[in-house]
């Protein structure tokens, strides 16, 4: 079993990114409380749908403990591959709770100033500019903590599922 965290700055292409490697093991559902998006092979934290904030995004701050024992008595042994996405996981306690669990692989996601404006700007972000230089700081500390691969956001997929997964799987 392999959890991957995938971190980066607001606008980044996390959810993106996440939502693309869930996809590639085909169907998943919606599993409601606590929420999870499970496939045959991988589950994600969090409900991956079209909207433009999905993904982790869905689980409360406080939901984020309820996910991790839901996932540890239900998911972690009968899938190959856990995604964790964002703010709500990328902590200290929650990497603390995975790794006794799990394998920890942690990707950073990395964009230009300029490419983060264009996505913002293009999924109509209006959140607070010092809200996301905060989250920006959290997400590179959680990423060198782990000793996160960085990749950029045009190759974030090609790298992570043909390089990053199977160097781990093998």
């Amino acid at each position: 079993m392999i959890s991957l965290f995938i971190v980066g700055a607001p606008g980044a292409g996390k959810t993106t990114l996440a939502r693309r490697v869930l996809q590639r093991g085909g169907d998943f559902v919606l599993h409601p409380r606590p929420k999870w998006s499970v496939g045959a092979s991988c589950v994600a934290a969090g409900h991956y749908t079209d909207d433009v904030f999905s993904g982790g995004d869905t689980v409360p701050y406080s939901g984020a403990r309820a996910c991790l024992e839901f996932w540890a008595s239900e998911l972690v042994s009968t899938r190959e591959l856990t995604i964790f996405d964002g703010s709500r996981f990328a902590t200290r306690p929650s990497l603390a709770y995975v790794r006794e669990r799990s394998r920890v692989v942690c990707v950073y996601v990395d964009a230009t100033p300029d490419e983060l404006a264009a996505r913002r700007a293009a999924r109509g972000s209006d959140q607070d500019p010092a809200w996301m230089r905060g989250a920006e700081t959290r997400a590179r500390n959680f990423a060198d903590l782990v000793g996160a691969t960085r990749v950029r956001v045009e190759d974030a997929y090609d790298r992570v599922v043909d390089v990053v997964l199977p160097s781990l799987m093998a």
